[in-house]
């Protein structure tokens, strides 16, 4: 059976309602989603200024059981109560500043009864980098380790990181996963090693802000775990094609491809990308748009 999962604050007490931000309700059907999905809210949440900054945050399962969160922190003997929480008000003022932010479209129905975002404009995340300074990272201030969000993909920006789908909040939401594992939709972790990162920040203080001066990078590691077990998603010719950033695909689509000055929308991995400008600028069809961004895609990651 499938796994129900809630991003939830063990210290506000309260949960994000995930049909509110589209996507499902199951882990995988939340985690990937960009412009204005579950990630992008637990974005807001947990930044600078977000109602769950410094809160000890969880991504718990309705299979959820006593010894899956760590010893102490609230929930920890019914972590099946905190699954149950729910916070409507807050995740309606999410919704709102995702609207009013980003403006991005509320509700699109899906066959799912669900709902999937999309911008009402095109929004840069960032042909340049955050300047120095500046940079923003997932942090965990408890465990004192962080995700670069370039090993995901993403600019080191606080919007790239909320908008930007299957990436560095993808990830997050998979090291909070305390129950993985036990039913449908979970991440598919395959390795005593995967099985050890997945939840292992669950209940932990995680924020978005500076890298921190003594901190340990887990990054690579934790990249290598999901483009290796979630490569589905990707061409499998290009396993490493989540990896290359964004803004580095967008400078080069920029300088006088085939692609060049077709905007891209970051919710789509690179060959959906081209696809979609072939469809955009006609003349471009299928075969050369998907060998476009492949060929971009080796200039970047180094694949021959």
């Amino acid at each position: 059976m499938g796994q129900y999962h809630s991003v939830v604050s063990l210290d506000a007490p309260g949960a994000l309602r995930s049909r509110l931000f589209g996507g499902g309700v199951k882990l995988m059907g939340q985690a990937p989603v960009g412009w204005g999905g579950v990630p992008t809210a637990l974005a807001l949440a947990i930044g600078e200024g977000g109602a769950w900054h410094g809160q000890r945050i969880a991504v718990i399962g309705d299979y959820a059981e006593v010894g899956d969160l760590p010893d102490g922190v609230p929930f920890a003997e019914n972590p099946h109560e905190a699954y149950e929480l729910s916070d409507s008000e807050l995740s309606e003022r999410l919704v709102a500043e995702i609207d009013e932010r980003y403006e991005v479209s509320r509700y699109v129905p899906s066959s799912f009864d669900t709902s999937i975002r999309r911008p009402r404009k095109l929004i840069d995340l960032g042909v340049m980098d955050a300047k120095a300074g500046e940079e923003q990272y997932v942090v965990n201030l408890d465990a004192r380790t962080y995700l670069d969000p370039h090993a995901f993909g993403c600019a080191r920006t606080f919007d790239a990181i909320a908008l930007t789908g299957e990436s560095v909040m993808m990830a997050t939401m998979i090291l909070l996963a305390v129950s993985n594992g036990r039913g449908g939709g979970d991440f598919g972790s395959q390795t005593d090693a995967d099985r050890e990162l997945v939840g292992s920040w669950g209940g932990q203080r995680v924020v978005i802000g500076p890298r921190p001066v003594d901190g340990v990078d887990i990054s690579e590691a934790v990249a290598e775990m999901v483009w290796r077990c979630e490569g589905e998603w990707f061409d499998q010719d290009w396993t490493r094609i989540g990896a290359v950033p964004q803004w580095l695909l967008r400078q080069l689509v920029a300088s006088g491809d085939d692609l060049a000055s077709v905007p891209l929308l970051d919710e789509f991995d690179v060959v959906e990308r081209a696809m979609l400008a072939g469809q955009l600028r006609g003349g471009v069809d299928y075969e050369q748009a998907v060998g476009v961004a492949r060929g971009l895609a080796r200039a970047v990651s180094g694949v021959n």
